[in-house]
């Protein structure tokens, strides 16, 4: 459960950002705070069967990064909290395929068995009866 703190403390749109370090330009876009943010990082630890030892690399993170502001719990990107456009969402195999089946769909809508020759739209009829197969499939028939 999300709670939020109605006792946080917000700063004006105009007020310059402090930030001019490794969070510069970096501002939560809900509360206005500049931080401390959590932010997803990658980063190289020495690992023994004990547990995690010490940092042997440096910290990395990029615009893609999950960031959460730590006074207001608002979550998002590094792109997001930087005041950038936010990165294309990336479709899940699951949106590619449901968009397939439905040109798949199309697909056989649109071609008249009627008007094609075996000898001339071969090519076609296989598509149609490759694409009214996978849609059978998909659907369950």
């Amino acid at each position: 459960m999300n709670t939020q703190d109605d006792s946080i403390d917000t700063v004006e749109e105009d007020e310059e950002n402090p930030n001019k370090n490794c969070l510069e330009g970096m501002q939560c876009p809900k509360c206005r705070s500049f931080g401390p943010f959590q932010i997803e990082i990658t980063t190289i630890m020495m690992v023994d069967d004990e547990g995690v030892d010490e940092q042997c690399g440096d910290n990395e993170w990029n615009d893609e990064s999950y960031c959460q502001c730590t006074d207001c719990d608002n979550s998002g990107t590094v792109a997001t909290f930087s005041g950038q456009e936010a990165a294309p969402v990336k479709p899940s195999l699951e949106m590619i395929n449901a968009e397939l089946l439905q040109a798949l769909k199309a697909l056989v809508g649109e071609i008249d068995l009627s008007k094609l020759s075996v000898r001339k739209d071969f090519s076609l009829l296989n598509a149609h009866a490759c694409a009214t197969k996978t849609v059978a499939k998909a659907e369950g028939k």
